[in-house]
């Protein structure tokens, strides 16, 4: 291993969820919680026999998911933090794209050009930072790599689905529990999702500016494939004048202004509650009094930048390890957020 110093590009999040829920409940049962789940997860990832086994879901032919691989995964002994670093899958369009071979082990997999080989898994890697006791992960974007923050969210989510310990099967029937806590009580269901976390420094300069404020914005996307905004996409069918009911032709960006100054609770719920922070070209922003910029919720995230230390697998330079990860951000960052 090579070691490298490198500018990270971090981003935080709150893990909002992780766990089993029934139907009607929004705390997690007791048996399985954080830390629990990130354990089981490393355990399954180090016994699986190479990276292509370390898949959590399979991709629909005419979904534009794709598939994600764990290339490598570490968890510190001192701090119980963990370091993931995820393959994504990408397709072979020319110019030099790395790629591994799926029946090496994790961890140790070489990076290699891609080419037409049916071993190959050509993919980029991305990059995060877990910590059960503090609820919260972290993307780290090195140069012009990218989060994969959904594909994370879909590989931790269905491997709690597909591959946990509390998995139970029966026939075509599923549920999950915990087997040494005797006769199961109620059906449970895996859920896993993560916020993003605001700065607090700037949030408390929105409050201070609060009263200044002469318009609020909102703008989001209206989703082809999401059934539930079918209704609010007829709303504006009607709003518009047009009577004949039409599906969503596609994504639909929409955008609405309103000349309002919101008192101090309304101010506090729409920072606190705005629960779209991961959706693609959802945000809200606000006007204030003589300043024609309008200041997005998006710009108020924890973002930090600053150098680290970590270790190529390779001679190439191009995948770090995550154990050299953890300890990293754990050496940067963990006691500021303790």
């Amino acid at each position: 291993m090579h070691s490298h110093q490198i500018d990270a590009n971090v981003s935080i999040y709150r893990i909002s969820r992780c766990g089993f829920f029934t139907r009607k409940k929004i705390s997690p049962q007791s048996f399985a919680n954080v830390t629990d789940i990130f354990a089981d997860m490393t355990s399954w990832v180090k016994k699986s026999d190479n990276v292509f086994n370390t898949s959590t879901f399979e991709c629909a032919e005419d979904s534009d998911e794709h598939p994600v691989y764990c290339y490598d995964i570490s968890k510190s002994a001192s701090t119980g933090n963990v370091g993931l670093v995820l393959w994504n899958k990408t397709n072979i369009n020319g110019g030099a794209i790395t790629a591994i071979r799926a029946s090496e082990p994790y961890g140790s997999a070489p990076i290699e050009l891609a080419e037409q080989d049916d071993d190959l898994i050509p993919g980029i890697p991305t990059y995060y930072w877990i910590s059960p006791k503090l609820k919260c992960c972290a993307t780290i974007r090195f140069g012009g790599t990218f989060s994969g923050v959904s594909g994370f969210s879909n590989y931790v989510l269905s491997y709690m689905r597909n591959h946990s310990r509390w998995r139970l099967q029966d026939g075509e029937d599923v549920t999950y529990w915990e087997g040494a806590l005797g006769k199961m009580p109620a059906n449970y269901f895996p859920k896993f999702s993560i916020k993003r976390k605001r700065d607090p420094v700037e949030v408390r300069r929105f409050y201070t500016q609060q009263s200044n404020i002469r318009k609020v914005i909102c703008k989001d996307i209206l989703k082809q494939s999401d059934v539930s905004e079918e209704a609010l996409w007829q709303s504006v069918l009607s709003f518009l004048k047009i009577a004949t009911p039409r599906t969503l032709p596609y994504d639909v960006p929409i955008r609405t202004e309103l000349n309002y100054c919101p008192t101090m609770a309304e101010m506090k719920a729409i920072i606190s509650h705005d629960d779209k922070p991961l959706s693609h070209g959802h945000d809200i922003g606000f006007r204030f009094t003589n300043d024609p910029k309008i200041y997005w919720l998006s710009g108020i995230y924890d973002r930090r930048k600053f150098p680290v230390t970590v270790e190529s697998v390779d001679d190439s330079g191009n995948v770090f390890s995550a154990a050299s990860l953890v300890k990293a951000l754990d050496d940067t960052m963990y006691r500021g957020l303790v």
